[in-house]
């Protein structure tokens, strides 16, 4: 019995056709892709630069908002802290 898969890797013409459509119909894919992101012109090496510096000052933000509020989570316990302290001394000297 014959199965098609392997007539066709037997038979190179077939393989090489089946090669170059493929290709073709990847490269197409990928035009018609780049063509929807609006990232298919002479400008969309610019774009895309401009895209990753855009995600790299928001990562930057993101981290620099969570250092704000850690520091300032671990600077109110600490300033409670103190204030609890004040008010035991206090209370005591009375």
């Amino acid at each position: 019995m014959d199965l098609p898969g392997r007539q066709m890797a037997d038979d190179p013409l077939l393989t090489a056709m089946v090669d170059r459509a493929a290709d073709r119909a990847a490269k197409q894919a990928v035009r018609q892709t780049l063509e929807r992101l609006g990232l298919h012109d002479e400008d969309a090496g610019a774009d895309v630069r401009d895209l990753r510096g855009l995600l790299r000052d928001f990562r930057e933000a993101r981290r620099t908002f969570w250092q704000t509020v850690t520091r300032l989570t671990a600077t109110a316990f600490l300033a409670a802290l103190v204030a609890g302290a004040a008010m035991l001394f206090w209370r005591h000297d009375r």
